[in-house]
């Protein structure tokens, strides 16, 4: 922005050394006319001038301007002539002087000209770029004649006859918060009979506020009456947008929650914000003139060096990450795009670096890492678990089927996950099949392996039992009472018997859904119920006994909760008039396809829902 800058732009510091100055400084001064690094020695040749403009800028504050005209080599020229304006501003608690040198020789030889000849003065007036006005006065100091050049129409609006009409028009377009301030420096230039120049503000006839540079000359007689006042007018709005976009932007890279860093083209820096200072510790100072590599950790390696230099040096933008260290010594990680800055020609004359502090997300990422490692170790220990699970459980349900004369067995089981809850046992005798189903009330790892205690328990009891279903429900509960401390469990006891008078089924349940036996000879689905609570949880608990008879083809259908109780999209649930259904419609003279038919049934009805529980279903045939 500064190298646009149509003047030369000087930045000094307290000493008034030059910190910085743009190319249209070289470009005026010649590189072979500037002989020090003081700014004041260029400009002042006179040792007395020196520490006199020394004085009076040191006593400048902040937002303060101060302008001169100066006389000095410009350029090839022997004497040349300059606007000098001055302000100050503060960088790391550090006074900085701002110089704007504005080459005005070619005006001042103008008006020199314009002095010495009267209809030479109109014909370079009426062709020069500044705005120029003059007034004349009487003998009384009264004004007796005004000019304004033609450029007071392209500056202000207004034709020059809007002037002649109007003499008090050009007070009336100064800006009201400048006013007082014009009309102060106006007496002070008549008073003092010297010539100065003043910035402001005016408004235009179209409304817009403009800022100009104001100079002003008077020509007075031998006596020292005023008898003329010449200015010039130049429009230096977009000079004075330009600065204050300048403020600006410097104030916002100052605030910025950023590190913002600007080295020359060749790495050496030039400048740092606070929040650098705040981050590193480094204090301006301590790394203006060096190497950004000072914060340098020694885990970047250097062919990664080598590849940001190639990026920015090509003129390409570089992003990254680097594991830097502090003062303190301690290590932070920063994220970093690295610019190449270019003056109008294309040429990289400066590189900006805008990082911004990511440890903590680093190490939240690091943290994360860790414990998904961790997650992932105890997870396959939780896998081999389930698989040894598996292994138990898949050894405690029927590795074969029973085999009888009289009648036919199959069952199909779906476990919710890897492993499962439910639990199937077949006792064959000669002339009875005795069917014992439960359901532990959880899944996985613990259910199943906690389906080995009710293995042992319930083999253990059946020879005791055998055809007593109650006798056999109320002798678990006993035995599980004492060591189902976290799960309990729902069980249905049944006895297929041939007796003389023909087949039976006598059967006990423990809160267990319902036998269902689909009759061939009526198609129709009949449900046996007996009372009786859960096994395992009640110290005191009574079972009863049902009964039923059962006729060539007709079916037993033994199942867990998970049958009756799936749930489709619209979070119905199956139920067991709905399984009654299903069981109908799967029927098949293979009673393997019949399992198939039955799950399928199932998915037909669950849609995209998940199934949410174990479902085991066996089915026995009269043959």
């Amino acid at each position: 922005m500064i190298d646009s800058h149509p003047d030369a732009v000087v930045l000094a510091d307290k000493n008034f050394d030059i910190s910085y100055s743009n190319k249209n400084f070289l470009q005026l001064f010649n590189d072979n006319r500037i002989n020090s690094e003081n700014i004041l020695v260029i400009l002042f040749s006179n040792a007395d001038e020196q520490n006199r403009v020394r004085r009076n800028i040191s006593e400048l504050n902040s937002n303060e301007i101060w302008n001169t005209e100066i006389c000095c080599s410009l350029n090839k020229e022997d004497k040349g002539y300059a606007l000098l304006t001055v302000y100050t501003f503060i960088i790391n608690e550090n006074k900085f002087y701002v110089f704007n040198i504005e080459d005005i020789t070619d005006r001042k030889t103008a008006y020199r000209k314009i002095q010495e000849s009267e209809e030479h003065y109109k014909s370079i007036v009426n062709n020069i770029s500044e705005y120029i006005f003059s007034t004349e006065f009487d003998d009384s100091g009264n004004a007796v004649s005004f000019y304004h050049s033609p450029k007071c129409v392209e500056i202000t609006g207004y034709m020059m006859e809007d002037f002649k009409s109007n003499s008090n028009l050009w007070k009336d377009m100064i800006y009201p918060d400048d006013q007082v301030k014009v009309f102060e420096f106006l007496d002070n230039v008549m008073k003092d009979k010297i010539n100065s120049s003043i910035e402001h503000r005016i408004i235009d006839k179209n409304g817009n506020t403009r800022w100009i540079y104001n100079t002003v000359s008077l020509l007075c007689d031998e006596s020292g009456k005023i008898r003329r006042i010449d200015g010039f007018l130049l429009d230096v709005t977009d000079k004075h947008l330009m600065t204050e976009n300048f403020k600006k932007l410097y104030k916002a890279v100052e605030q910025s929650p950023s590190t913002v860093l600007i080295t020359n083209s060749k790495g050496i820096i030039e400048y740092v914000n606070p929040k650098f200072e705040q981050l590193t510790g480094y204090a301006c100072s301590e790394v203006l003139g060096r190497s950004p590599g000072i914060l340098k950790s020694g885990e970047t390696t250097r062919d990664e060096y080598k590849k940001l230099w190639d990026t920015i040096s090509s003129g390409k933008e570089w992003f990254g990450k680097f594991h830097n260290r502090k003062k303190s010594g301690e290590l932070y990680w920063e994220h970093a795009s690295i610019s190449p800055v270019k003056n109008e020609t294309g040429q990289i004359t400066h590189y900006i670096a805008v990082k911004e502090d990511i440890t903590q997300l680093v190490e939240s990422e690091e943290a994360l890492k860790k414990a998904e490692e961790d997650l992932r170790k105890k997870n396959m220990i939780l896998e081999e678990d389930l698989l040894y699970a598996k292994k138990i459980q898949q050894s405690l349900l029927p590795s074969e089927l029973p085999q009888s004369d009289f009648l036919k067995v199959s069952y199909k089981f779906k476990p919710l996950l890897a492993v499962g809850g439910d639990y199937l046992s077949f006792f064959p005798e000669v002339n009875s099949l005795s069917v014992f189903v439960a359901d532990v009330v959880g899944h996985g790892a613990g259910a199943a392996l906690f389906m080995s205690l009710i293995k042992f328990a319930s083999d253990k009891i059946y020879p005791e039992c055998r055809d007593q279903a109650d006798r056999f429900m109320n002798k678990l509960n006993n035995a599980l009472f004492t060591v189902m401390n976290s799960y309990f469990i729902t069980a249905v006891y049944a006895v297929i018997k041939r007796e003389d008078d023909g087949i039976k089924i006598s059967f006990s349940n423990g809160a267990h859904p319902p036998i269902m036996i689909y009759r061939k000879k009526t198609g129709n689905i009949e449900l046996l119920q007996s009372k009786g609570t859960i096994i395992g949880f009640f110290d005191s608990v009574s079972y009863t006994v049902g009964e039923s008879s059962l006729y060539k083809g007709d079916r037993v259908y033994f199942y867990t909760d998970g049958f009756p109780e799936t749930v489709n999209e619209q979070k119905e649930i199956v139920g067991y008039s709905k399984a009654a259904e299903i069981i109908k419609e799967a029927y098949h003279e293979d009673c393997e396809l019949n399992l198939q038919n039955i799950f399928a049934g199932l998915d037909k009805f669950r849609g995209n829902a998940e199934y949410e529980d174990d479902i085991l279903i066996s089915v026995i045939e009269i043959i």
